[in-house]
């Protein structure tokens, strides 16, 4: 009997010290716990790119940037993966026309996956240097890979409201 009892005990003790120990998943993403920090990590991601953006800084974008994923901008046939995407920004942004970028995020919600290891970011402004009276949407998604958090998804789109849809679509049929 206490062959079994202290049998009982170490298995009881083995389970605890293994399952309390802070282990990577397969893919080697650190598991986050604290949701308030990620969040100001997160947070702080989506700042450096917008900065990076107004500034026209297509490197420090890149950066922040997972070779693997996929980037739409505001166009249907924009559609690329990382180095296309950089390229394009490159040519958008450093083309003599375009003037002063400014914007500021007017709405931004983050949702978190269960794991905390990925963040939908949906962000809503005014990108007045090329359309003055329809809003833009970004969305995008972030990953935590290798320490860092990083965009592997971003789409952006201008959001006319409904009630002006109408006036939109008359303006960009074409015969």
């Amino acid at each position: 009997m206490k062959k079994i009892i202290t049998l009982l005990a170490l298995a009881v003790a083995l389970t605890a010290t293994t399952s309390c120990t802070d282990k990577k998943d397969s893919s080697t993403k650190e598991k986050k716990t604290d949701i308030e920090q990620t969040r100001t990590e997160i947070v702080s991601v989506t700042e450096k790119f917008h900065a990076a953006y107004k500034a026209k800084d297509v490197q420090s974008i890149k950066a922040l940037l997972l070779d693997t994923g996929v980037y739409a901008d505001t166009d249907p046939n924009e559609i690329m993966s990382r180095d296309p995407f950089v390229q394009h920004l490159m040519q958008k942004l450093q083309n003599p026309a375009v003037g002063t970028i400014d914007y500021k995020i007017d709405q931004q919600e983050i949702v978190f996956d269960d794991a905390i290891t990925g963040a939908m970011v949906i962000e809503k402004y005014k990108m007045n240097i090329f359309s003055q009276f329809i809003p833009w949407r970004m969305v995008s998604h972030l990953i935590w890979k290798n320490g860092a958090w990083k965009y592997d998804f971003i789409s952006i789109s201008l959001t006319p409201p409904n009630d002006v849809l109408p006036a939109v679509n008359a303006a960009a049929y074409k015969q």
